[in-house]
């Protein structure tokens, strides 16, 4: 298991995690919006890679020019994260949305609206139902 998710792991455990869904839902109810999301926003960001970090890890985004990995963050409307996910750079957008949106829509079955950018979604738009999750670019 990687080094990531066995970190996760132990944060489960412990009820770190429980406590991060608690206090989004205080700051979206302190906010006057209903407890959990219903529009969430997706996006990443290539981020450059220290030596240290192993090449099995870190990939070379050519339209980037960035040598490292890519932060793939879906949020709410509030700006509070949902879901992180980090993959190498070299993994295209539209590749990552795939599982990224299958999970956070098992993580979080209220949401009906999804944005992202068309060139992350632009090929996967025709092929989702309006009416189960729709997604605007």
């Amino acid at each position: 298991m990687a080094y990531g998710l066995r970190v996760f792991a132990r944060w489960a455990r412990a009820g770190v995690v429980a406590i991060r869904d608690h206090l989004r839902e205080q700051v979206r109810l302190r906010a006057g919006r209903c407890r959990a999301p219903v529009t969430a926003i997706v996006g990443s960001q290539s981020v450059k890679a220290a030596e240290t970090v192993s090449r099995s890890s870190r990939g070379y985004d050519a339209a980037k020019r960035i040598n490292g990995r890519k932060r793939h963050l879906v949020v709410d409307t509030c700006g509070m994260p949902l879901m992180v996910m980090v993959t190498r750079a070299d993994n295209s957008n539209r590749a990552v949305a795939r599982d990224l949106l299958l999970r956070i829509r098992l993580r979080h079955p209220q949401l009906t609206l999804t944005w992202a950018a068309i060139t992350v979604m632009s090929r996967w738009l025709t092929r989702r139902s309006p009416r189960r999750n729709a997604l605007v670019a």
